[in-house]
This record gives structure tokens, sequence and C-alpha cells, in this order.
């Protein structure tokens, strides 16, 4: 996937040469599936893209209170057409997952799309045919049992070893390195304890507690994989401090300077902190997932 920066980071590979893009809709991952396994024609069922009838999912469908859709709905204030010549109401989300289908549709011109929702708006690259129809023109093809385990076997390739334990030995460092950084941000929180106090009784050991912490800091921040890991776990925080952080440079109050730090540095470390317990879980299971899958390989050697 090209948005997943951590998979990216660990097996080093290049953003430009992934094949799955991330779509709006998690139809868009089923179609590049399909793709990738050979599909020539892929068959849309469902995807209204819009309140068909007024109504957001197909009758039987428990998982949204009638409370939030009937909200939704209200709040839709654009119009697309449908597959019937008239118009349905829509939204933004949508019109992003209609705009994502139809850019996936126009990257695969060797495959056949077919749009099967009678009520639904109308999927450029995808002509609308009734259900029955294709249902009609299926029924009598045979697909194996074990059509996709077939094609995975089929297109097997062999495991490499090398990068099998370059992969592992990677996640071990860090998951070390996560423990360095829960001490190291232990120790700025201490300077960051009394850099208030110090900004407001004694400037110029404040001034100095500022350049420990900016120093400890930058190692931090400055790590292979604090990016592609800690902004991928909380964006939203990391863009918030990068937003400011030009502000908290560039004041000349050492009062406000130093309230800035405490607040939104020392903020963004307690969440990072926070964090690293679930970030060594995770990293625990994927480097048990590696040996499971080097046992489980037919020399068992790497």
């Amino acid at each position: 996937m090209k948005s997943d920066a951590v998979s990216q980071y660990f097996l080093q590979i290049n953003r430009d040469s992934l094949f799955i893009y991330p779509t709006a809709t998690v139809a868009g991952t089923a179609i590049q599936a399909a793709a990738c396994m050979g599909a020539k024609r892929i068959i849309l069922a469902g995807q209204d893209l819009s309140f068909s009838n007024q109504k957001f999912y197909t009758d039987g469908i428990t998982h949204f209170n009638n409370e939030n859709l009937n909200s939704t709905i209200k709040a839709a204030n654009q119009e697309v057409p449908n597959v019937k010549g008239g118009y349905n109401l829509t939204d933004i989300s949508f019109l992003s997952m209609k705009e994502n289908i139809e850019k996936l549709i126009t990257l695969l011109p060797k495959i056949e799309f077919i749009n099967t929702s009678r009520h639904g708006a109308i999927i450029e690259g995808a002509p609308f045919k009734p259900i029955e129809e294709i249902y009609d023109q299926l029924v009598s093809g045979k697909v194996e049992p074990n059509a996709v385990a077939d094609w995975i076997n089929n297109n097997y390739r062999a495991m490499d070893h090398d990068r099998v334990r370059y992969v592992k030995e990677k996640m071990d460092l860090t998951l070390v390195d996560l423990l360095k950084v829960r001490t190291e941000i232990k120790v700025i929180q201490k300077h960051l304890s009394k850099v208030r106090e110090l900004s407001r009784t004694k400037p110029v050991k404040a001034q100095k507690e500022l350049e420990v912490i900016e120093l400890l800091w930058g190692p931090i921040a400055k790590r292979d994989w604090f990016a592609p890991l800690i902004e991928s776990i909380m964006p939203l925080q990391i863009a918030k401090f990068d937003q400011l952080l030009p502000n908290i440079i560039t004041e000349q109050n050492l009062i406000r300077k130093t309230d800035l730090i405490y607040d939104h540095l020392g903020g963004l470390l307690v969440e990072i902190d926070e964090r690293i317990p679930l970030l060594q879980e995770m990293f625990l299971e994927a480097i048990n997932r590696i040996n499971r899958i080097c046992e489980s390989d037919l020399d068992g050697t790497c």
C-alpha cells in the first residue's frame, strides 16, 4: 500500500514501486487485488455511491442507527446522475469514493467493469447492467473451488532469506531503541519540569535549560524510524507540533517561549511515551510472525 510508510521503511520499498493505491473505499482495494490476480472482468455490486431512494444502504443493514443515517442523508447537498436517468442526493464522502473508483477504472483499461447497482450513481467506465442479466451470463461458468489459493501457489516466489533476516534485525534494533527513547523522554521531562519556573526567576539558567532540551529532543526526532512510525500512529499531534514549531523558535520573550515548549513539546512527549508500550507489543508480535514464517519455510534457513 502506497500509504503504508511503516512497511515501506522496514522493507526498504520505494513508494513508487508499490502497486496498491489507498482509496476512500475498500472497493478500491478489492478492485486492485482482483487486477493483481489477473481478473478480466470486475462486477461492481452495491456501489450506489449516493443516497438512492433517500436511503443509505440496502434494507437489512443494521450497523448504523437510524438517527445517524437520517442526519447524514439530510446533510447531503449535492446531486449525481443515477443509472435510471435521474439524480440521487450525495455528499463529499461518496463523491470521493466515486472519483477513486473511476480513477482506478482508467488505470486498468484492459479490465471490463460493469456496474450492477440498480438505483446507484453512474460510474464512468462501468456501464450499468442488471444483476439478473450478469447472473445469467455467469451461472453456466465454472470457477474452481480453490481458484485464489491455486493462483497464489502458481505465483509462489521463493523466500529471500537474506531479506527476511535484514527486516527482522531492523525490527529488533528498533524495538530496543524504543526503550532507549522512553529513557531519553524522561530526561527531557525533568528539564521541562523546571524550565518554566527558571524563566521567571533565573532567565540565564532557563536559556541554558532550553539549549539542553533542544539537544536532547533532536536525536529523538531525527531517528530514521521516527517519521514513518510516530507520524503514522499520531499524525495529528505531529502535524500540530510542526505547525507550532516556527512560532516556538522565533518567540523572543523567554517566558512565552518556555510556556510554549512546556505545553507543546511536553504534551507531545507524553503522548509518544504512552504509545511506546503498544508499539513494543506490535513489534514483538511482528517478530514472532516472522519467526513462524521462517519455521514453516521449506528449508527453514532464515
